[in-house]
């Protein structure tokens, strides 16, 4: 046995000194291969400052940025100018200058200027109408100045009978317009708002992955070095330090691992979503549980918003609007005639004239098929009611059953972490005692620390939940209220 203790090992029969040295030697070639991806992003984030950043300005910052977000924002601006010029054209006529020179003939020039001055306004009456007014005007050339020729002021009204539409009709869509662009616009700020707590949380996730990866490579180094101590003295075989090292050969992997994953989180949170050049350190929130529990609880209690939500809910708006356009459209076509009625009404120097026309469809080959082509076309559209109410309610119900699962996670939290610490006093007392081994207690801390991350996690999932169910009811999201 002595000749044995004596006999040289490669590696694992080193002296302690020189396996000290070897060990220190394997951590520092670590510390740089972990320390490459850092130099990496330092030269791509041009001169990275690690500054605090909390939720709040990491939202602030993508709200501000996100190129996104500014297309709704510019697409609400022009619905908006839209809507005023459709009012405008009702209130403020068009006016027009038009010049004609004296023409060029082979004997000369002919004629004198002339010209007209035209003015046009559109009233809200019927389907559409018009008042239009002329002024002629000639260049005098023995007075040396211009006078009016003639003039001329007309009214113009046009009214479909089966189709009742009024001018002011196009308003009232500018006014949709307008509303849907507002409402993309409230919706566009939520999704936002979603994805940077998301992006945020999922970097502080890594971040944390890293730091414990590294705490555990740390621990598995230090067993590494008092199994081969043991093997030295002879209390442990060459298996055990051979275990010792594959474990913390896969430590150090899975920190080569958690920090190339930390880099590309960070390169998606701060380069993509946030639009920064910096890394900075997030500060993680404070979250006042307590409130976000009953505030949860209160909107899981409350079945009939579902119902509210989903008949305004996009996609539903949306299919209703076209089965009431179909129907429209059905009871158009059985009217078949679709009349036709002009008014012309004219006052000029000659005096007042008044005329009126009228027209209809007296037979057509087709009437037949148009109606039920539009009846069909109302069928189709009911049914596409239908399944956008099902989509939209679907849609709900997920957001509502991630709310419910994330409610449940944190109030059972408590019994889960007294279990757990039982747990690790039993398996302590297990190694202590020896009917364990270091690789079995390794894998405990592994499940114990897979157990605190998730632990960790359970208040912003909760957040996340939140927030998305707010927004799948329309509701404002209110997150700033969640936040200690």
């Amino acid at each position: 046995m002595k000749e044995d203790s004596r006999r040289p090992v490669t590696t694992l029969g080193q002296s302690p000194s020189r396996s000290r040295r070897t060990v220190v030697a394997r951590l520092y070639l670590a510390f740089l291969i972990l320390s490459i991806p850092g130099l990496i992003g330092s030269a791509a984030w041009a001169g990275s400052v690690a500054d605090p950043l909390t939720l709040t300005e990491a939202i602030e910052l993508g709200l501000e940025h996100d190129s996104a977000l500014r297309e709704v924002e510019i697409e609400l601006e022009i619905a908006r100018l839209e809507l005023d010029a459709e009012l405008s054209s009702f209130v403020l006529p068009t006016v027009s200058l038009s010049v004609s020179p004296p023409d060029l003939t082979t004997a000369g020039w002919s004629g004198g200027f002339s010209g007209s001055v035209d003015a046009g306004l559109s009233l809200p009456i019927g389907s559409s109408s018009q008042i239009t007014g002329r002024v002629n005007v000639a260049w005098d050339a023995a007075t040396g100045s211009w006078s009016a020729s003639g003039w001329n002021l007309s009214i113009n009204q046009h009214l479909v009978i089966g189709q009742p539409e009024t001018a002011l009709d196009g308003v009232d869509r500018r006014r949709a317009t307008v509303a849907d662009a507002e409402e993309a616009l409230l919706e566009a700020e939520a999704s936002l708002i979603v994805n940077v707590a998301r992006s945020f949380f999922a970097t502080l996730v890594a971040g944390d992955t890293l730091k414990r990866a590294r705490a555990s490579m740390d621990d598995l180094e230090e067993s590494l070095l008092r199994t081969q101590e043991d093997y030295r003295a002879g209390l442990v075989g060459e298996a055990s330090v051979l275990e010792a090292r594959i474990a913390a050969l896969d430590a150090e992997i899975a920190v080569e691992d958690r920090a190339e994953s930390l880099a590309e989180t960070q390169e998606v949170f701060f380069g993509e979503t946030l639009g920064s050049t910096q890394l900075l350190d997030l500060v993680p929130p404070a979250f006042d549980v307590d409130r976000m529990l009953a505030a949860a609880r209160l909107l899981l209690l409350d079945e009939t918003a579902i119902d509210a939500a989903v008949a305004v809910a996009d996609v539903v708006v949306d299919a209703a609007e076209a089965l009431a356009s179909a129907e429209a459209a059905l009871t158009r076509s059985r009217l078949a005639v679709d009349p036709e009625v002009t008014i012309r009404a004219g006052l000029s120097e000659d005096g007042l004239t008044i005329g009126w026309s009228s027209s209809l469809t007296l037979f057509s080959p087709t009437w037949s098929e148009q109606i039920e082509i539009a009846r069909l076309e109302v069928e189709l559209a009911s049914e596409h009611l239908r399944s956008a109410r099902r989509q939209a309610e679907s849609a709900i119900r997920s957001a509502r059953a991630e709310l419910k699962t994330a409610v449940r996670d944190v109030d059972r939290l408590p019994l889960e972490e007294e279990r757990w610490t039982l747990e690790e006093n039993v398996m302590r007392s297990k190694l202590d005692g020896g009917t364990i081994s270091e690789s079995d207690w390794s894998g405990f801390l592994d499940e114990l620390e897979s157990f605190r991350l998730d632990a960790s996690e359970r208040s912003s999932s909760l957040f996340i939940a939140l927030i998305q169910y707010r927004q799948a009811l329309g509701y404002p999201l209110e997150w700033e209220e969640w936040l200690g």
